[in-house]
């Protein structure tokens, strides 16, 4: 039986997905390179490094992602401070308001510091909405996504079983960590494509998840 519901925040939540992008362009363009939109679906998630060597990867550049983190971790902070109260996607209110209306419990489960996201949940006024936080900073993560220790260190704070609970993720690297933690995943194709995500089930919009959820039989999925 569903009993919870886990949220990514970056480009889940909010729009900040989008400001990491930008914030990356401005750093690599600075540095002499060429951005490409068409790129952008296979950056989103990621740090300056992975970023970075993708790109290197795919067009033989020699950015040095490792010089660039600092400023931008400073540069994606600052947009958290000028930013925040504008971060929230429009479709998240009513979902979250449906979701609360049928009686599930809400989680955070993030790599972004918890400073930050605090900040930013108080900006969005939703922060009320979860009963917990888990960022990829704390104490009790020694891994961040992809790895699923941040969805199994939730599992057992949460005290959840795996089937009791669905994540929505907007990232491959963030369905890589629900699905390495074994629990079903939703993929919302803000930015990225469904056939990019590989979540187990894709939807456009947070409009979409209550009647996703309503219509979906767990048990059944978990054990297919």
């Amino acid at each position: 039986m569903l009993k919870a519901v886990f949220f990514d925040f970056d480009g889940t939540l909010a729009k900040t997905e989008e400001g990491y992008l930008r914030n990356y362009k401005k750093l690599i363009e600075r540095t002499g390179f060429t951005f490409y939109k068409e790129d952008e679906p296979f950056l989103v998630g990621k740090g300056t490094i992975l970023r970075s060597e993708y790109l290197n990867e795919k067009y033989g550049y020699d950015i040095d992602g490792e010089s660039l983190r600092k400023e931008f971790r400073k540069m994606n902070e600052e947009m958290f401070t000028e930013e925040a109260g504008h971060f929230m996607y429009e479709d998240v209110i009513d979902c979250l308001n449906e979701l609360k209306k049928e009686g599930l419990r809400l989680y955070l489960c993030t790599n972004t510091k918890r400073d930050l996201i605090e900040y930013a949940l108080e900006k969005m006024g939703i922060g009320s909405y979860f009963e917990d936080i888990l960022s990829g900073q704390d104490p009790d993560v020694m891994v961040r996504k992809p790895d699923p220790e941040l969805y199994r260190v939730l599992l057992r704070r949460s005290s959840l079983e795996k089937k009791e609970a669905v994540v929505i993720e907007d990232s491959p690297g963030g369905v890589e960590a629900a699905k390495g933690a074994g629990i079903l995943t939703v993929g919302l194709t803000r930015i990225i494509p469904a056939d990019v995500l590989q979540a187990d089930i894709a939807i456009s919009s947070l409009k979409e998840l209550p009647d996703i959820l309503k219509g979906l039989s767990f048990d059944s999925h978990m054990n297919s």
